[in-house]
């Protein structure tokens, strides 16, 4: 959607899978971008998928949390 460009810009990984959900890390100019990005991801290997983000944190340590809570 963004290319290569955006999504080295993006600086997007991962930082932890808990049970079915993902911690992301991405620049905080490129937050929306990653958002859109996400929730458009239909597929992934042979399995359809329907990812979408439950919250935006500012911090690992506060995303870690709100894991724990849910």
């Amino acid at each position: 959607m963004f290319g290569e460009f955006g999504l080295n810009e993006a600086n997007l990984r991962l930082v932890k899978k808990i049970n079915n959900k993902f911690i992301l890390e991405c620049s905080h100019n490129s937050v929306s971008r990653a958002i859109l990005s996400i929730s458009s991801i239909r597929k992934l290997d042979d399995s359809l998928v329907s990812l979408r983000v439950v919250k935006v944190a500012g911090t690992i340590r506060k995303a870690r949390e709100i894991i724990a809570e849910g």
